[in-house]
């Protein structure tokens, strides 16, 4: 899948649930993680999304992300805040239904399937509008019965968003 397809998938689409793994995460220790990640919300500025982060660093918090559009459902646990907006999550993720849904997965793997990989599987299943893109460099296959509905690519995801929005700026 070519960049320029993703970008008119994202034009022709009414929400975009994006979620966040650990391959992700590993590249924002670099100096440049924060304005790669305001980058990355001025992308969404004007879109209807909403992302589940289930790595430890709560970078997500320090950008200009919509911070009623993020949860940790892992810091849930230990905050308050994370549980209101994990109820947040769900009420936004049942409104998707009917909806035409991009669901993007950024190097997510089975450290913990039960929060993005196995979830965001079972609502493309479940949406006949959803289109469902995963990208990890070894963690990449989608399920059979998604074949008509997603796309796999085989790259880092942090690497390959950093592409993403170098094309972006040519």
């Amino acid at each position: 899948m070519e960049i320029k397809e993703i970008e008119n998938i994202i034009n022709d689409t009414d929400m975009i649930l994006i979620g966040v793994g650990d391959e992700f995460a590993a590249g924002l220790n670099d100096d440049g993680a924060m304005d790669f990640l305001n980058r990355i919300s001025l992308m969404l500025e004007h879109k209807n999304y909403f992302i589940v982060a289930t790595f430890d660093n709560d970078i997500l918090r320090k950008t200009m992300l919509n911070q009623k559009r993020i949860v940790y459902p892992y810091l849930a646990e230990n905050n308050e805040e994370e549980g209101k907006q994990w109820e947040l999550y769900n009420k936004w993720l049942s409104a998707t239904l009917a909806k035409r849904l991009l669901i993007i997965e950024l190097g997510e793997g089975f450290k913990n399937p039960n929060v993005i990989r196995w979830p965001f599987e079972r609502i493309t299943m479940i949406n006949n509008k959803a289109k469902f893109i995963r990208i990890h460099s070894a963690l990449f296959q989608v399920p059979a019965e998604l074949q008509e509905k997603a796309e796999s690519i085989q790259k880092n995801a942090y690497e390959f968003v950093k592409e993403w929005l170098n094309h972006c700026d040519s």
